[in-house]
């Protein structure tokens, strides 16, 4: 009986731990190693090498991405923290009607992505919601544009409104909680 304490003592935690560590090894594992794989694999010959990285480097589109990506986070990532830290500044203080706003601020924690691409499309798309308010309120002739390569200055700005809208919360219950603990 001694010996069976012992070895459950023992073993408990890694028998306890050893689903999640398949679960994580089949999903999480398994892909990147195949995504290694098939990135140095030529699909052709299936000679492995770096001519995919070669080609990729060699790519204006690629460059083209990567600018745009960067310049993305640099936009919205400071307006999440200053929005946020706002928000969680505002909220530390109680006031009459704050447990609404804080509900409110984490409805995009609620929505999954796909649904807030929807959402936002079905808003910002040519004959909209925003545009049909815009155009009635006779403040714009003409709808806006902003998806389309001729636009591209109306999809950054259609990606960073989204992006802000659905990011900010995580970083806003980040920030609140740090925030929270402060003095305590």
């Amino acid at each position: 009986m001694e010996k069976k304490k012992i070895f459950f003592s023992n073993y408990l935690p890694y028998l306890l731990l050893a689903p999640t560590a398949i679960y994580m090894l089949l999903f999480i594992g398994y892909p990147i190693l195949e995504t290694v794989r098939l990135a140095i694999t030529d699909p052709d010959t299936g000679k492995l090498g770096l001519m995919n990285f070669i080609a990729l480097s060699r790519d204006y589109h690629f460059w083209e991405a990567i600018k745009y990506t960067f310049m993305l986070a640099c936009i919205v990532i400071p307006i999440q923290v200053i929005f946020a830290l706002g928000v969680s500044i505002l909220l530390l203080k109680k006031f009459k009607g704050s447990n609404a706003v804080l509900y409110t601020f984490l409805i995009p924690l609620t929505i999954s992505d796909v649904a807030a691409a929807l959402i936002w499309y079905n808003i910002l798309t040519g004959n909209g919601y925003l545009n049909r308010v815009l155009l009635n309120l006779g403040l714009i002739q003409h709808p806006l544009h902003f998806f389309g390569y001729q636009y591209r200055d109306m999809e950054i700005v259609a990606i960073v409104t989204t992006e802000v809208w659905r990011a900010t919360a995580i970083v806003f219950v980040i920030v609140f909680a740090g925030l929270q603990m402060i003095g305590k």
